[in-house]
């Protein structure tokens, strides 16, 4: 009864590097001036935990051919997951900074397809 039947599946793991050049490093200004005599002021929140954004994802599926094609179609089922996701969150004024990048949140996203 079956002219053909293909099985697939596929797993992959991505990243995103939308992190700004130095964001995780807390950096100093020598920009500052006390009474003639050169000095230093955070310019940069920084932190050291921040990663890329991770992205998992697998899809698994059927393609089938019945009475010499004249039925055919296909099923699939795919699975993404996008974690650590980069976001910048408020912070405390009394840090002298207003926002720092972090890594946040989850989103997953599954479902089904049929031909």
């Amino acid at each position: 009864a079956f002219s053909s039947l293909r099985l697939r599946a596929s797993y992959g793991i991505t990243g995103n590097s939308g992190i700004g050049l130095n964001e995780y490093q807390a950096l100093l200004s020598y920009s500052a001036d006390y009474s003639n005599n050169g000095g230093a002021i955070p310019s940069q929140f920084g932190n050291p935990d921040l990663t890329w954004e991770k992205g998992e994802a697998y899809d698994v599926g059927m393609s089938f051919g019945l009475f010499e094609n004249r039925l055919s179609g296909s099923f699939s089922y795919y699975h993404r997951r996008t974690y650590d996701l980069l976001q910048s969150v408020p912070l405390s004024l009394t840090t002298g900074f207003n926002f720092q990048s972090r890594n946040v949140g989850e989103m997953i996203n599954k479902g089904i397809e049929a031909e």
